[in-house]
């Protein structure tokens, strides 16, 4: 997680907050194969994942930039989480992330590759599969970025 900038302005996470979020799941097989990046991207945007792929130049890595370009291109705002605008805040009862916001990482799987996974509503999603989650899952998976994301259609 990148450390942030201390003279930033807090962060009202609260406007980060959605009603519903509407995964559009593919079927698994045959869309597994793409990767992690295309199917994030396709969770989000509703985007074939064969054309995120080929937009992608059929690179096996996403980059943050290229994942973040293609929701922002679908009109999914982006909020960059950093250590800093997270403890940003006067006292420990400020408004945090929660349950209710969409969060994108990309987190450590194995050595030397990471993988995107979005959490919202106690639920994690990774390569179109749906599954409770836990705090704990954090610890076994080095956090590398974390994003909040928000669309006009997420909320009520």
């Amino acid at each position: 997680m990148h450390a942030g900038n201390q003279r930033a302005k807090p962060v009202d996470f609260l406007e980060w907050e959605v009603d519903r979020f509407n995964p559009f799941i593919y079927p698994v097989n045959p869309f597994i194969s793409y990767g992690c990046g295309a199917t994030v991207v396709s969770l989000v945007t509703g985007e074939n994942p064969l054309i995120v792929t080929a937009a992608n130049k059929y690179n096996k890595h996403y980059s943050d930039n290229f994942v973040l370009g293609a929701m922002k291109a679908k009109g999914v705002s982006v909020l960059k989480v950093t250590k800093q605008n997270i403890s940003n805040r006067k006292n420990d009862t400020s408004y945090r992330i929660g349950s209710n916001h969409v969060v994108l990482v990309a987190q450590l799987v194995m050595k030397n590759e990471a993988s995107w996974f979005i959490y919202f509503g106690g639920r994690q999603y990774h390569n179109y599969e749906v599954q409770d989650t836990y705090p704990t899952e954090f610890l076994s998976r080095p956090t590398l970025s974390v994003y909040l994301l928000k669309h006009e259609n997420w909320r009520l």
